[in-house]
């Protein structure tokens, strides 16, 4: 139901010609949602449209938000060619940074401070932010973070989070995007 209404939606805003399809940003929360999307609006393209769905900003928040950072990476203080670290890559280099803190392993694992370090930029936290941790974890995770930055690298939880303090630090990029999005759509917001 209300996946279909945003699809029919931003299909008969492009198929009216009110914008060109670069100008329409529709955001969802996972790839499968993200995809059909997609799909759904490429099917109710008219046969005569002058517009392709690849052409949309059409994707979850992470993806849109990679794109952006791509995008203005050097401005977000990133390498262009910046990794993106799994959880695996996560692992290890926790792994490494609890070694080079000598602190036993039975008590720090890595799994865990993946879920911890998480949690904590998914609530939106950034570096230089309040955030209320013991001593020994506030190391942890500015050694992690001081790693990642290291390698040139960004997690999961920090591709939203480089592209809210990259706007934050160039109103000039804020700007070109609002000016850009002429109709921003969230399909599944009230879930």
């Amino acid at each position: 139901g209300k996946t279909r209404v945003l699809t029919t939606r931003v299909a008969y805003i492009l198929n009216s010609g009110l914008v060109m399809p670069w100008q329409v940003l529709a955001l969802t929360f996972t790839n499968r949602a993200a995809n059909e999307m997609k799909t759904r609006i490429a099917e109710f393209a008219d046969d005569a449209a002058t517009w392709r769905p690849s052409d949309l900003w059409c994707g979850t928040f992470h993806s849109i938000c990679l794109r952006i950072l791509r995008a203005n990476a050097a401005a977000a203080g990133l390498r262009r060619d910046f990794l993106i670290y799994g959880e695996d890559d996560q692992k290890a280099t926790l792994k490494n940074i609890f070694a080079d803190m000598s602190l036993d392993a039975k008590d720090y694992n890595p799994s865990d401070w993946v879920e911890r370090i998480s949690a904590i930029k998914d609530k939106g936290l950034r570096h230089g932010d309040d955030i209320t941790v013991s001593d020994v974890a506030k190391k942890i995770l500015d050694a992690y973070n001081a790693e990642l930055a290291r390698m040139g690298a960004v997690d999961f939880g920090d591709i939203i989070l480089h592209v809210l303090n990259l706007f934050d630090k160039n109103p000039d990029i804020l700007a070109r995007y609002s000016r850009q999005f002429k109709y921003i759509m969230v399909d599944e917001f009230q879930d």
